[in-house]
């Protein structure tokens, strides 16, 4: 049997103490840079994403424009497409009028003009359309 001092004993429950007071000390670093290591991921994740979100709003904004220009070109296409439907039912009409009536084809050709004077979709007037439909320009 191993007979100790008082003062060993003190010794070494001093010894013990302190590294117990220096193990919460080890604890609280690691806590802390762990911390600091969750912080930094975390703001790194949120510069990812902020960037992630303004490339996505300008592919957002271009495909607005995209889709913009195509209705304006559709509305265009509409609007050229019924003139000319209604260029050719003019027309159909004043040939359905010269058919019907008695007086000459040579007759018929300033009613086609006053009637058939919408603007053509590639400029200009088809005011210059005959009875047969061809033009005379």
């Amino acid at each position: 049997m191993v007979v100790r001092s008082a003062s060993a004993d003190c010794r070494l429950l001093s010894a013990e103490f302190r590294v117990w007071v220096g193990a919460g000390s080890w604890r609280e670093s690691f806590n802390a840079r762990t911390n600091a290591a969750v912080a930094a991921a975390s703001q790194e994740t949120a510069r990812g994403l902020l960037v992630t979100i303004a490339e996505l709003q300008l592919e957002n904004d271009k495909l607005r424009e995209t889709v913009n220009t195509q209705e304006s070109m559709r509305e265009e296409m509409q609007t050229n497409m019924k003139q000319a439907f209604m260029r050719g039912v003019c027309a159909l009409n004043i040939e359905a009028m010269s058919v019907m009536s008695a007086s000459a084809p040579s007759d018929a050709a300033p009613l086609v003009r006053a009637h058939c004077s919408l603007p053509h979709p590639l400029g200009g007037t088809r005011s210059d359309v005959h009875l047969s439909g061809v033009t005379t320009k």
